[in-house]
């Protein structure tokens, strides 16, 4: 059963919903690395490597690794709370913030608004249906037309550490690994007026294809993967949103519904040896960007 109230889990430093604790699918990081090496070159740093990336929800810090993996290792994820940290003002020194919120409560509100009064450039891993939340188009008004959408053609996956989410607070949906598709989520991705928008945009366009796409809009996100056939029919994961069956909606509790309709073993073992492969196709992304 979905908790009514966030509860103390003796791990973390601040209160959380155990059903908000999920690692994200690497693939979602590799997806969005010539992104964050453009971002880099704009920045003026001597390379990837030199850009710092701030998620302030922590899980268990495994984004880390993976992020420092992919050429990545200025980092800040750390056991304490966001929101104490940004009323504090006293904010980690940081170039990007990038993270996968919580989805319980109002913590996709609450980060969506620290995004947008800010003036750095941010990433969001966000569920479709947050385009169509009141509080989207409240907070963004037009500059909701600056984002850029990267979406994966197959549906990522969320890892539940097994000490953290146990017992009866195990969802029923959650794979004996810990995986779990709720529905399909992309990148919510902001670029300030201070850097080139559109020549970031053609220059991720020539990239994407085979393994994410990119657009100006979920509904054109909706289009392009319905063109490709995987709008409609299985894809690794639950039956696509996309395609117009449902699960695009907000789920009546934190990863509830959807996980209604989540994949079997045999799914999330095939998802896991995708992710394998899309190793292959980061030494594409990694000459992409060139620094002087």
């Amino acid at each position: 059963a979905v908790p009514s109230a966030p509860a103390e889990n003796g791990f973390h430093t601040f209160k959380a919903d155990a059903l908000d604790h999920a690692e994200t699918d690497v693939r979602a990081y590799m997806h969005l690395t010539p992104l964050l090496a453009r971002l880099a070159q704009e920045l003026s740093k001597k390379g990837p490597s030199e850009l710092k990336l701030w998620d302030p929800y922590f899980c268990k810090g495994a984004m880390v690794k993976k992020l420092a993996s992919l050429g990545f290792p200025k980092v800040h994820n750390v056991n304490e709370d966001f929101y104490a940290v940004a009323a504090s003002g006293k904010l980690p020194d940081y170039d990007v913030l990038l993270s996968s919120p919580p989805y319980s409560g109002d913590h996709l509100e609450r980060c969506l608004k620290f995004c947008v009064g800010s003036t750095k450039p941010w990433c969001l891993l966000l569920p479709i249906w947050v385009e169509r939340k009141p509080y989207f188009s409240e907070l963004l008004g037009e500059e909701a037309k600056r984002l850029i959408y990267i979406a994966p053609v197959n549906r990522y996956t969320y890892w539940m550490p097994s000490d953290l989410v146990k017992g009866d607070s195990k969802p029923a949906w959650v794979g004996a690994d810990g995986g779990t598709s709720p529905y399909d989520s992309m990148w919510y991705c902001f670029l300030p007026k201070t850097m080139p928008q559109e020549k970031v945009f053609q220059m991720l366009e020539k990239l994407g294809g085979k393994e994410w796409i990119l657009t100006r809009s979920v509904k054109a996100a909706r289009w392009k993967l319905k063109k490709m056939g995987k709008g409609t029919g299985p894809r690794p994961g639950p039956p696509s949103s996309l395609g117009g069956l449902g699960l695009d909606q907000e789920p009546r509790g934190p990863r509830k519904e959807a996980g209604k309709r989540t994949k079997g073993k045999k799914q999330l073992q095939k998802q896991q040896q995708k992710a394998s492969s899309s190793s292959q196709s980061l030494k594409k992304y990694k000459g992409t960007v060139t620094f002087d």
